[in-house]
Parts: structure tokens; sequence; C-alpha cells
């Protein structure tokens, strides 16, 4: 049963990937959004009831006024040719680098003043003093527990990685734009997947502001980010059930699919979806100050059984459903 739900939750993940692809000519908020309709979609209808990815991102990007995705062929042999293309110049380039390594400098170098180690004139950096590795401009952080991989992607940059969460109680996160999307997961791990925005001068990241631990204010071991300093996109959380979940963000949606933990969500302006495990073992409190809540009827508990979770949830304008 786990295992067919981890890959109906793989197939889901590569479908919605290729979708977010063919829309890569919208604005990342609003493709941000496309990508979450879909998900939604995806979870009532049944992920064949989309379609092909191509199909659906054509039906997107028309209403949006751009034409439509090239046809598998041709996007096929684009591609191709652009790996081909990709695999000579950084085959040039790595010879280049090793004769020019070779013959004015060796191969491996070491500053002296930081201790930088650079193999192949930086194509391999490793910097010990601030824990960071970088790969052809890719950027691995392993602190700890806390295996990130941040790198950049045009105008986006991507942060994924998973956490060492023995022990913690609590996870919160805080977000001004974009979505949070929750879910359930098992072990200690939290794994998770950001995108963001590169603003004008500034590159954004998860992994730039990381998860820090503290404690929460009635004195449990928690883990938080606050992302209020970065153009979020999406960014998906794999949470260990039993992890209370704390999340705020000014203006998006938070989902919550699968989970089984107490959730404490505000939007000021946007959307809360909310699909736990069981929803026979919540108590819901859902509040929309201006707009609709529109959540399922709680499934039905035996006589004297006590709900084992909590969900707050709470939207200034906007809607509460599922």
């Amino acid at each position: 049963m786990m295992g067919g739900m981890a890959s109906s939750l793989r197939e889901l993940d590569v479908y919605l990937r290729e979708l977010e692809s063919y829309l890569h000519r919208l604005p990342v908020a609003r493709r941000s959004e496309l990508v979450l309709q879909a998900r939604a979609r995806a979870v009532e209808q049944g992920l064949p009831a989309l379609g092909p990815a191509r199909k659906l991102a054509g039906e997107f990007l028309s209403a949006e006024g751009f034409p439509p995705p090239p046809a598998g062929g041709e996007r096929k042999k684009w591609v191709l040719g652009f790996l081909a293309a990709g695999l000579l110049a950084l085959v040039a380039m790595l010879v280049t680098v090793y004769l020019i390594s070779a013959r004015f400098s060796p191969i491996v170098e070491t500053d002296a003043t930081d201790g930088t180690v650079r193999i192949l004139g930086g194509l391999l950096e490793v910097r010990p003093k601030e824990g960071k590795i970088t790969i052809a401009g890719r950027e691995i952080r392993p602190e700890g527990g806390n295996v990130q991989l941040h790198f950049s992607q045009g105008e986006h940059t991507i942060s994924e990685g998973h956490i060492e969460a023995k022990g913690v109680k609590r996870l919160r996160m805080e977000a001004r734009e974009g979505g949070l999307e929750f879910v359930g997961g098992g072990g200690d791990m939290i794994r998770y997947r950001c995108q963001t925005r590169n603003e004008e001068g500034k590159v954004g990241g998860i992994a730039r502001d990381g998860f820090r631990p503290s404690r929460s204010a009635d004195g449990k071991p928690m883990l938080s980010a606050d992302l209020r300093s970065v153009a979020l996109g999406l960014c998906r959380l794999e949470v260990p059930e039993g992890m209370e979940i704390e999340a705020r963000l000014e203006r998006g949606q938070i989902s919550f699919k699968g989970v089984a933990q107490d959730v404490d969500a505000k939007v000021a302006q946007g959307r809360i979806e909310f699909k736990p495990k069981s929803p026979a073992d919540y108590e819901v409190r859902a509040t929309v100050r201006q707009g609709l809540t529109s959540l399922p009827k709680p499934g039905e508990r035996k006589a004297g059984e006590k709900p084992r979770f909590n969900a707050v949830l709470e939207v200034d304008q906007g809607l509460i459903g599922p």
C-alpha cells in the first residue's frame, strides 16, 4: 500500500516537472500557480484525467496568450541536439582547462590564506572554512545531517536536499509569496525541493537562509526557515509523521497532502488546501474572513474516540478547501 502511494507520488512529481518545463515562458509566480492547479486536479480526478503534460501545457499557454509547446518529436530532436552540443562543449572545456593547467599552473591549487582548494582551474572548488563545495557552479553544502544542493537555472535558483530531524517536534515555515506544499513522510528526515526567483542583483534560495534550530514558545525543539527575503515559487517538503507543522504565507497557497500531525496554517491572501492522510483523525478549525470554506465532511470516528490531531487553518481573503 505504502509502496503504491510512493510510486503514485513519484509519477505525479515527474508529470508536474515535465509540465513546468513546458511552461517556462510564463512568469515564475503564474507558472507555480498553474502547477499547483494541476496537482490539485490530479489528486481529485486521478493523474490520467489530466492527459499528456504537453497537451495540458498547451491549454494553459493558450489561455495566457502564448503559442503551444513544440511537438514531442521536435522537442526530442531539439533536446538531443542541445545535449550533444553541451556535451561537446563540456569535453572541449575540460580538455582546454587541463592543458592550460598542465602548462601554466598545477592541476590542484591551494590558497594558503583560507585553505580553498581548486581543481582543474576551479571546476571543482572546496572551501573548508565555509563548508562549501562547488562543482561546475553548483553549490553543495553538507552541514552535519543537512545535505543541500544549491544551483541556478537561468532566472531561478533550485535548493534541494534533506535534513536529519531526529528529536525535532515542530517545523515552522514563513514566506511572503508562492506555494508551500507539505507531504506526509516517514523516518527522521525532512526532504525538500524549493524553487525561487532570482531578483535583480540578488540570488535567492532556501540553502542560503537554511533551516535554523530553535525552540517553540512551549519549549519544543523546532526547525524554522524564514523565506520572506526571497521570491518563492514553490517549496515542496516531505515531513515525518507526528512532527507539528506551522506555516505562514502572505500571498499564495499552502497545501497539506497525506499529513498525519498537528498543523497550523495562516494565509493573508490565497488558499489553504487540506487533504490529510485520515480526515477522521483531525479536529479542524477553519476560518475565512473574506471568501469561502469548502472542506469535506470529516471521517467517522468510533463512539468515544477522540481526534489524534488538530488543524488550525486561517485565511484572511481567499479559500480553504480540498
